[in-house]
């Protein structure tokens, strides 16, 4: 998906306008896009609810105090914002680094 679009998303649903955009290895089925320090999920239209769900219990464990990437709702107050045939949820992203599969330490 062009960065141009992910733009467009993020202004729709959001209305925020990045600094970087950074592609992450989300997988075909729902690409990830790392936003400053935010994370852009998307999967088709389709899969919406199960977006939702997912999104709904990172908030209920949130609120229980359990640090997790919590969504940000957008401008009117969803979980998840549809837009370009997509739906997309933006949260949060967790102090640390991604894990590395090649290094011995991450593989424990």
């Amino acid at each position: 998906m062009p960065e141009d679009a992910v733009r467009a998303a993020l202004r729709a649903g959001w209305q925020r306008s990045p600094d970087a955009i950074e592609s992450l290895s989300g997988g075909p089925a729902a690409p990830a896009w790392l936003v400053d320090d935010h994370v852009l999920v998307r999967v088709p239209a389709d899969r919406r609810t199960q977006l939702e769900a997912g999104c709904g219990a990172a908030l209920h464990l949130a609120g229980r105090g359990i640090d997790v990437a919590s969504p940000l709702r957008t401008h009117g107050g969803a979980l998840v914002a549809t837009h370009d045939g997509g739906a997309y949820a933006l949260a949060r992203c967790l102090p640390g680094r991604p894990l590395d599969g090649a290094d011995p330490l991450d593989q424990q």
